[in-house]
């Protein structure tokens, strides 16, 4: 009967005429704890099936007899692909077979053998009792030449002898050559860097600290004072940090999520009481929370090095952190960045990540929101729903952040969540009109409809305003007005509502209009910002404009040099009929530009700094030897006259705006406001031109490429 039995199942199996129902067979059959028998699955892994099948068929199979499923993996792996053969020693290995194990070690001897197979037997290595296993795959890896072979199987070779407590010269050679590659930027790309320097601090602590000693940070303690003790507020401090560890107690190292191993105990030999700072790096580069649990205090120069200022009085720690963010970059940089998200309810914490909402690195992105939501003040919040519509979220990061909203106190914030949405919901029927997907943007507008709906809507929200309805005005004189994000389109609106109600019957001498241009003003600055600034600060970072402005006079500075470049940017045609054109103005700028130093703050203050940059930087010919390095003729401007005329529509912009905002906007001039609305657009219009043009140069959204000659 018992054959009978087994028989029927083949035959349900057998019976499902495509791949999802006969997966789903093998699922429902796995679960109820009556498998396959081994013979059955060695006879249908014959068939041509698709390698999920395969894999499903093995899960499927009877582990009822440890013994009788033991020998059908080791008889019949060989033959099989490798992601079967993997996927079958993992299933082994689980299992309570263990009377193999001598074959295992044969068989990781042979040559050729897949990666995949070789890195499922080194992962599965740390069950077998001792460390032949591991030896024989160091030895037919060496053998081989596998020292080549990727990062991942490298970085789990590392740890499973770190674990194992074996060592070999090659592989301390090997990772010597990889943390020296590492320290020069602490943002390795090589995934077994971790591993490396874990492997060096373990056997060879003179190599560890040789490595150590040229990271490139301008100070050991730059890293270690800046973060906090196992998420307490306070900042690290010199007493207590791990010394490292000693002969009487093995050190815990937590492992990432997602490894075979939960935890790495590494054992005490080869250490020594002053190995604490290089202790505290490696563990600080290895965990996703930047911690370390304490017991002795580090002793000599390190102790003077970290323990640097009062916790009380954090402002230092707070310019060492934010100058440190802007000139690194890498897990330094994400490092910093969680390290300030434990400053929970802080402000300033806020004020210190709005710095980085603009980068267009996704990783650091979904960092920053992370840190936001860590911190969990209103204003923390409000950031955080703010980014959902910034031009530089992707999907991914959008559906963070609506993940991470949930977790958060939403009082208050229901009408900007109500607003993130609408602003989705126009991408949404913007995407279908193009024919391009929009399930995704649907899961996001989704997920917030859901956050707004429980939350009561705030009074400020009323039926005058009528949002859909200004959008629809706004996009007729304002060409691409729907891409716009939130915050732009918030500021318009503004500005709209102003001067609707001017036109509403309203008596002109009691009313200043000067909102009305402050507001499309504001607009205008935040598009930039958001356009522009992120690829405008990567540039400058770079050097590329300093080591150009040395050349002419602005570094040491030499006014003669300086007032001959001036006079021939003010002498441009175009830019000699500016109003009130300031080469006090210029000459201050490009002397910040050229003292800039990497880790400081610098930020193009207003619309007329933007367009002098890019009036200066952005020629196709310069005698001044500053061509090219912001292409933005030819490009987005189809000549230099061109080019100039945009700097001048900024500077006559912002120079109404200051008019009126300290002088008011008298009524006499209210039919000056739809040449102003006229101006906004063409900003609008060329803004996202340029914008596009310098994608396109960069193959990165909003990315301005420098050249070094």
């Amino acid at each position: 009967m018992k054959a009978s039995f087994k028989q029927s199942e083949v035959d349900a199996y057998m019976a499902g005429e495509t791949v999802e129902a006969r997966l789903a067979y093998l699922r429902t059959l796995a679960a109820s704890g009556s498998g396959l028998e081994p013979q059955v699955v060695v006879a249908l892994l014959r068939l041509e099936l698709a390698p999920a099948e395969k894999i499903a068929l093995l899960e499927a199979a009877s582990t009822s007899d440890p013994g009788a499923f033991e020998d059908f993996v080791f008889d019949h792996m060989i033959h099989w692909p490798q992601d079967v053969a993997a996927k079958a020693l993992r299933l082994w290995a689980g299992s309570a077979a263990s009377s193999r194990w001598p074959d295992l070690i044969r068989i990781a001897s042979l040559p050729g053998l897949p990666q995949r197979v070789l890195f499922t037997m080194l992962d599965v290595s740390a069950r077998a009792p001792d460390d032949k296993l591991l030896k024989a795959i160091l030895e037919e890896t060496l053998r081989s030449g596998r020292d080549a072979w990727s990062p991942a199987f490298k970085a789990l070779l590392f740890m499973r002898m770190v674990e194992r407590g074996v060592s070999h010269e090659r592989m301390l050679d090997m990772a010597r050559r990889i943390c020296a590659k590492a320290a020069a930027e602490l943002a390795p790309d090589d995934k077994s860097a971790l591993a490396a320097w874990v492997f060096l601090w373990r056997f060879d602590l003179v190599g560890f600290e040789r490595a150590i000693a040229k990271i490139a940070i301008d100070s050991p303690q730059a890293m270690l004072r800046l973060l906090p003790v196992d998420g307490s507020l306070g900042w690290m401090r010199g007493d207590t940090l791990n010394a490292g560890h000693d002969a009487r107690k093995a050190v815990k190292k937590p492992g990432r999520s997602g490894r075979a191993t939960p935890g790495v105990e590494v054992p005490p030999e080869s250490a020594r009481h002053d190995d604490g700072a290089g202790t505290c790096l490696a563990w600080l580069l290895a965990r996703d929370v930047p911690a370390a649990t304490v017991r002795d205090k580090v002793s000599g120069v390190w102790r003077d090095l970290v323990a640097i200022g009062d916790p009380e009085e954090p402002d230092e720690r707070w310019t060492t952190v934010t100058n440190t963010l802007r000139a690194r970059k890498g897990i330094f940089r994400i490092a910093c960045i969680r390290a300030i998200g434990k400053r929970r309810g802080s402000d300033v914490a806020v004020l210190k990540l709005l710095d980085f909402v603009r980068t267009g690195d996704a990783r650091e992105l979904m960092e920053v929101a992370r840190a936001l939501g860590s911190v969990g003040s209103p204003r923390a919040v409000q950031e955080l729903v703010s980014m959902i519509s910034r031009p530089n979220a992707s999907v991914e990061l959008q559906l963070g952040i609506a993940a991470i909203l949930k977790g958060q106190n939403l009082a208050g914030h229901a009408d900007a969540i109500h607003a993130a949405s609408s602003h989705l919901a126009v991408l949404i029927r913007n995407a279908r009109r193009g024919g391009l997907p929009s399930d995704a943007l649907v899961e996001v507008w989704e997920a917030l409809t859901e956050l707004a709906g429980s939350q009561p809507a705030g009074q400020a929200r009323s039926a005058d305003v009528d949002e859909r309805a200004m959008d629809e005005a706004l996009a007729k004189p304002i060409p691409h007005y729907e891409t716009l994000s939130a915050e732009v389109k918030r500021a318009l609106r503004t500005a709209w509502y102003f001067h609707r109600q001017t036109g509403a019957g309203a008596v002109a001498s009691a009313i200043d209009l000067s909102p009305v241009i402050d507001m499309q003003y504001k607009a205008m600055e935040l598009l930039f910002r958001e356009y522009f600034e992120d690829a405008c600060g990567r540039l400058i970072q770079q050097g590329v404009i300093q080591r150009k402005l040395d050349l002419i006079g602005y570094s040491r500075p030499v006014p003669e040099k300086m007032d001959e470049f001036e006079n021939f940017i003010a002498g441009m045609p175009v830019i000699k009929s500016i109003p009130f054109f300031s080469k006090f103005k210029l000459r201050k700028m490009l002397l910040a530009l050229c003292q800039f130093k990497p880790g400081k703050r610098f930020t193009l203050d207003g619309l007329k700094a933007f367009g002098l940059f890019f009036l200066v930087f952005g020629r196709a010919e310069c005698p001044y030897g500053l061509a090219g390095i912001v292409p933005c003729v030819p490009g987005a401007f189809k000549n230099h006259d061109a080019l100039a005329g945009f700097c001048s529509l900024l500077h006559v912009f912002q120079d109404f705006r200051n008019r009126a905002a300290h002088e008011g906007f008298h009524p006499d001039a209210a039919a000056d406001i739809k040449g102003i609305w006229r101006n906004t657009a063409e900003i609008v219009q060329v803004a996202h031109g340029l914008r596009q043009v310098l994608a396109g140069n960069s193959g990165e959204p909003g990315l301005v490429r420098g050249r070094a000659s």
